[in-house]
């Protein structure tokens, strides 16, 4: 599943758009919920499928969406500190700690 943040804007819109178009897997994040139409789990496998991904994992990803907002991807991995060295974060820690990063 790839996020892409402010997914109606110039930028996110057509990023969005050529990830489906390959058959990504996308959560579109947007300050404006109103621009975004939802994408019922048939058409999104149909399109992943016309894209060129195999049924079977399209299925698979389709499942995956489903299945993640209820929580059930919700545990926790040690990659990050195997790789790191150090704990993981979570995004509004980091957002806090990098605040002049995403403030203009």
């Amino acid at each position: 599943m790839i996020t892409v943040f402010g997914a109606t804007g110039n930028t996110g819109s057509p990023l969005v758009d050529t990830l489906l178009a390959k058959g990504a897997a996308v959560r579109a994040v947007t300050s404006d919920p109103a621009k975004v139409a939802p994408l019922s789990a048939e058409d999104s496998k149909a399109a992943m499928i016309a894209a060129g991904m195999q049924e079977e994992v399209a299925a698979a990803m389709v499942e995956l969406a489903s299945i993640a907002p209820k929580g059930y991807l919700a545990g926790i991995e040690t990659t990050v500190s195997d790789v790191l060295g150090r704990p993981a974060r979570c995004l509004r820690d980091f957002v806090a700690e990098n605040r002049d990063a995403f403030v203009q």
